[in-house]
């Protein structure tokens, strides 16, 4: 598991205690450029810090404020909807927290994984916003996903949308996990794959919604790992339906279970080589996005994966098919943090995962 490095950690003290002795002068000298230096420091800092602010209000009030364009606040979030049977901790609670906050209706797609069971979904569905829409339980699963004794054969996959579905459909991916191992790790035994809505925001623009949830490796004690199955559903995802969307742009989100390595075969580098990160892109070539406090599993602020290492596994990517046609860019992104209290002075976390979002602006050019 890929860990994260820590961006800015320095000690600048010594430099600020100046030598005793006979080139003291000296040492002021130089204490005095030093001081300078880090004034000057300090003021390019504050100067990109107004720039940004300038130029996201230019995007977000100056650039899309036409009729041509239109900002899609969305949110993927992977609701550890197993059984309690299997390890999930105070699972309706949660979801009818999930579902409070969806009734909020203070964004316009929610992407969800891990939605397995059939009454969890309809705790969820019952909870929707006047005029918005969700995909049925099965119409993001096989036919034989089962959804009420256990998991087996469905994706956990759920999208819910502001803006009418108008085309909806589902790929169970080719490979599935080790069947001798599907007793430990349970992949074999679910059917994970890509779901794909259609929307149309504005007039003439045609967004493609991808989800997905990849293999999860088991726990380290048992010896192996699922990578050789999670890069071989990235890259069938890739290859047979992102690339080959015929949408104007493509958002894509969901539980990847890959940290944000950007090697070449790797799930994030294989994603990045077509499409942005939203958060990367929030952040620009800042590597702040790296540090621990931004891990989607084992954050810090999670109540029920705090204890293990920190890693973003969670993602939202958009790419644009003609950019000559359509521009597409990102300057918001945000880690909700979402809690709510089971019992008096008892916060616990929607999930062991943190939801992430992001306002995605689609602008057309023609």
């Amino acid at each position: 598991m890929e860990t994260f490095p820590e961006i800015g950690v320095s000690d600048d003290r010594g430099r600020l205690i100046p030598d005793e002795g006979p080139e003291s002068r000296v040492t002021r000298c130089r204490s005095w450029c030093f001081t300078y230096r880090w004034c000057v420091g300090i003021l390019l800092v504050l100067s990109l810090i107004l720039l940004g602010h300038a130029l996201a209000i230019y995007y977000l009030y100056f650039k899309c404020n036409s009729a041509d364009c239109i900002g899609l606040k969305m949110m993927t979030l992977n609701t550890w909807g197993m059984p309690k049977s299997l390890g999930s901790q105070f699972k309706e609670e949660r979801m009818q927290a999930i579902g409070h906050e969806i009734a909020k209706g203070e964004r316009d797609i929610y992407l969800l994984e891990e939605l397995w069971m059939e009454p969890d979904y309809e705790t969820i569905r019952a909870s929707l916003p006047a005029g918005y829409h969700m995909t049925l339980f099965r119409q993001l699963a096989l036919s034989t996903c089962d959804g009420h004794a256990g998991p087996e054969f469905c994706s956990g996959l759920s999208v819910i949308s502001r803006f009418p579905l108008l085309e909806t459909e589902f790929n169970s991916y080719t490979y599935h996990g080790d069947p001798l191992k599907a007793w430990i790790d349970g992949e074999w035994l679910a059917r994970k794959g890509v779901g794909r809505v259609r929307i149309q925001p504005l007039k003439g623009l045609s967004v493609d919604l991808f989800v997905t949830h990849t293999a999860a490796d088991p726990d380290p004690s048992h010896g192996y790992n699922n990578s050789y199955y999670r890069v071989r559903q990235v890259q069938e995802l890739m290859d047979n339906y992102v690339k080959k969307a015929t949408a104007d742009v493509v958002l894509l989100g969901g539980d990847f279970n890959a940290g944000p390595n950007k090697t070449q075969g790797e799930p994030y580098g294989i994603i990045r080589g077509y499409m942005k990160n939203s958060i990367e892109e929030f952040f620009y070539k800042l590597l702040t996005w790296l540090n621990p406090q931004y891990a989607t599993y084992g954050n810090t602020k999670n109540t029920f994966s705090n204890t293990f290492l920190p890693i973003i596994y969670d993602y939202i990517f958009y790419h644009a098919r003609d950019e000559s046609a359509v521009n597409v860019w990102t300057n918001l992104y945000e880690m909700p943090f979402f809690k709510f209290f089971l019992q008096k002075d008892h916060a616990i976390s929607f999930s062991d995962h943190e939801a992430v979002e992001a306002t995605v602006y689609v602008q057309k050019l023609r």
